[in-house]
């Protein structure tokens, strides 16, 4: 079994050079939230039944999570966990300008979201998706925590995570939120 695909490009890095990834940390994080996944599912589920809709919907969901993914490791981001129809990323600032990557990134995120939908289903109108998207910048905290029998996890913590699931409650679909000290970074690279 490959396992790699699911591993954050830097702990596989690590992995392969023998060491290990700090606690601490400074750069950017993005939390993207998919919207639509649910009607899609349900409308699936009632024109195909359950079985069919869901091998449906999961064909669905790989093709917009992997082409998302190629994004977040296109500028140098790590997808760190999923949660519900979400991605958490960091980019780290022991490479340059993170907080650049990752607004950069979520701009290219929508894009993507653009070009992948709206989703055709077998009956009716295709079904549209949309994306939503905050950025944040400052410290966290990295841990890989779980048993090593059974399964192991990158969490990120802190301030800065908060902020992050925070902001992209707040943000709208097909938006791209940022955190002041964010914006106060790119002020002259940003149009607000």
């Amino acid at each position: 079994m490959t396992i790699h695909p699911y591993i954050p490009q830097d702990r596989l890095r690590a992995i392969a050079n023998n060491t290990s990834l700090p606690e601490s940390m400074s750069g950017s994080a993005l939390f993207a939230d998919i919207s639509g996944f649910t009607a899609l599912t349900e409308a699936l589920a009632e024109i195909l039944g359950a079985r069919r809709g869901a091998e449906e919907i999961a064909s669905h969901l790989n093709r917009v999570y992997n082409a998302l993914i190629l994004e977040v490791e296109r500028f140098g981001g790590n997808v760190i966990s999923f949660a519900g129809d979400g991605i958490m990323c960091w980019f780290d600032s022991s490479q340059a300008m993170p907080e650049y990557r990752a607004v950069s990134c979520a701009m290219a995120l929508q894009s993507t979201m653009n070009l992948l939908v709206p989703i055709p289903v077998p009956v009716g109108d295709p079904m549209p998706l949309a994306i939503k998207v905050a950025v944040t910048s400052g410290n966290a905290h990295r841990f890989s925590v779980g048993n090593p029998m059974f399964n192991y996890i990158d969490i990120l913590a802190g301030n800065t995570i908060e902020a992050a699931s925070w902001g992209e409650n707040m943000a709208n679909k097909d938006e791209v939120l940022v955190d002041e000290l964010t914006a106060r970074t790119l002020q002259k690279e940003l149009t607000i």
